[in-house]
């Protein structure tokens, strides 16, 4: 294995652990792969995201991701083939540039890194760096 899927692996169990960890949701998504490409228009990330994140110890983190225009959020999340309820979040966000979104929880400060790309919104680490291993595609919350 080279040093650069090393590195994606290490990465992406990290960005899976923090989510996990936090008592976020993850698991699968998408078909096709993850568009380098930004999208230009600063409005163009208000509204709302769905799909299903990997999970390690379920079917999927089926998850919902509301970006008001007001820079509030909602997101909510649930564990498909698990009894729990859903997990509901809120707080602010912040675009830098015209591509990252980084969502803020108010209640613990944890910071949830995303970028706009054109398929929707793609779960990213704290650099922005967004992950381009085999799993990649399904990292990315696509609009309605």
């Amino acid at each position: 294995m080279n040093k650069t899927n090393i590195f994606l692996a290490v990465c992406a169990s990290s960005a899976l652990l923090s989510l996990w960890s936090c008592g976020s949701e993850t698991q699968k998504s998408a078909e096709t792969p993850v568009a380098e490409e930004f999208v230009e228009d600063s409005v163009s990330h208000v509204g709302t995201y769905v799909g299903t994140f990997p999970c390690a110890d379920c079917d999927g983190k089926v998850t919902e991701l509301t970006l008001n225009d007001d820079t509030t959020y909602d997101l909510t999340s649930r564990y498909e083939g698990k009894k729990d309820a859903p997990v509901h979040e809120n707080g602010t966000y912040e675009v830098q540039g015209d591509s990252m979104v980084i969502c803020v929880t108010p209640s613990s400060g944890y910071k949830t890194y995303y970028r706009i790309v054109e398929e929707g919104v793609a779960l990213t680490d704290s650099t922005g760096k967004l992950n381009t291993a085999e799993l990649a595609p399904f990292y990315v919350l696509k609009k309605k």
